[in-house]
């Protein structure tokens, strides 16, 4: 469906009972603020701080370094539940580590615009290395923690972005 623009976001924009997330920013990425999840596994399953975290609706799975993972109790590669992934390339052609681990989101957000909410992703899959290449081509600091939710995260339900008001809608 179109709708109308203007200097508000559309009266029904988005699907019904959504979560409207606001996106950091002017660079052109799906920037949010979210705060990672740990597990029953790692120890502890509270949420942390908030992380620097970009969606990438072409990535299949979500990712974060290990700055952001040890905010949430999963410290190395020898923590429980961690397993060995593979390897990545860095931005100069050399191979990183990469494990994966079930992690959660929360990401805060709004319904109707007023109410308070956070869409919470349990157990989803993610990618863990030292540097995220992808975020560190665009210039995030890779000593600070940071994150990319991927389509299995973002994608499991239908979500709309408008652009221009700065919003991502997600299910509730």
């Amino acid at each position: 469906a179109a709708w109308p623009a203007g200097p508000e976001l559309a009266r029904g924009f988005g699907p019904r009972n959504a979560v409207e997330i606001e996106l950091k920013g002017r660079q052109g990425l799906l920037e949010v603020v979210a705060r990672l999840r740990g597990t029953v596994c790692a120890g502890s399953d509270a949420p942390g701080p908030p992380v620097r975290t970009v969606i990438d609706l072409g990535s299949t799975y979500s990712s974060c370094n290990w700055a952001a993972a040890r905010q949430v109790g999963v410290t190395s590669a020898d923590s429980p539940c961690v397993r060995q992934a593979g390897q990545w390339l860095d931005l100069d052609g050399g191979k990183l580590e990469v494990c994966e681990a079930d992690l959660g989101v929360e990401i805060p957000g709004r319904v109707s615009g007023v109410i308070s909410s956070t869409r919470i992703c349990e157990q989803r899959l993610f990618w863990l290395a030292e540097r995220l290449p992808l975020l560190e081509r665009v210039g995030f600091d890779q000593a600070a923690p940071c994150a990319i939710l991927g389509l299995d995260t973002i994608g499991r339900a239908r979500l709309s972005v408008s652009a221009r008001h700065q919003r991502l809608l997600i299910p509730a």
